[in-house]
């Protein structure tokens, strides 16, 4: 039984006996190159960085340049490692928009398997789960996505979807919350606050 259907990217959310299944699919093509791009130069900063880094470590301990002092070369070094750190976030969150996102939830073991290709979790839920509905919003753009919390922990369902004006995801978003309410009874639909502000 299909639950939600898009286009762009091909999504769909169905329910196949006692499982709920989620994918979502690749982007348009020129979109794909696009973040590729930045995703290779997100990688090519990073690289450089911890290269720089680990170079200028590898002086400072070999003895070139301690008559400079070890605040300054603290400081380039840590400068450096936050410059690895932030690209090499960069790279994941691009890596991860890049790939075709997919979810399953078996509601008889309350157990859930979310990842991309590269990753994937898995999660066992308690008894006492939400359902998370958050909107998004992007260049004059509304959509939604939705998280699965348990005992703290939150597992991606459904990536954001953008389907344009606010009243049209809140109203998409609803219906669907609603729709696997119905197919897993131990989940609980709770609204982001965000909603309320726009």
């Amino acid at each position: 039984m299909k639950l939600y259907v898009d286009e762009s990217p091909a999504t769909c959310v169905w329910r196949i006996e006692n499982k709920l299944k989620v994918k979502v699919g690749m982007h348009p093509l020129g979109v794909v190159f696009q973040l590729a791009l930045l995703f290779c130069a997100s990688l090519m900063f990073m690289i450089l960085f911890l290269l720089l880094s680990l170079r200028l470590l590898w002086g400072y301990m070999s003895g070139m340049g301690q008559d400079a002092g070890w605040a300054g070369w603290l400081f380039i070094i840590a400068f450096l490692l936050a410059g690895t750190t932030f690209s090499a976030f960069c790279a994941l969150y691009l890596m991860n928009i890049i790939l075709p996102f997919s979810a399953e939830v078996d509601i008889a073991s309350k157990t859930m398997c979310f990842g991309n290709r590269l990753w994937r979790l898995t999660r066992q839920f308690s008894d006492d789960v939400l359902l998370i509905v958050e909107p998004c919003y992007t260049r004059g753009d509304w959509g939604f996505k939705m998280q699965m919390s348990s005992q703290g922990k939150k597992s991606l369902l459904l990536p954001c979807m953008y389907v344009g004006s606010y009243s049209n995801a809140i109203s998409k978003a609803r219906c669907l919350a609603k729709k696997i309410h119905e197919c897993a009874p131990f989940v609980r639909i709770e609204e982001s606050k965000y909603w309320r502000i726009h």
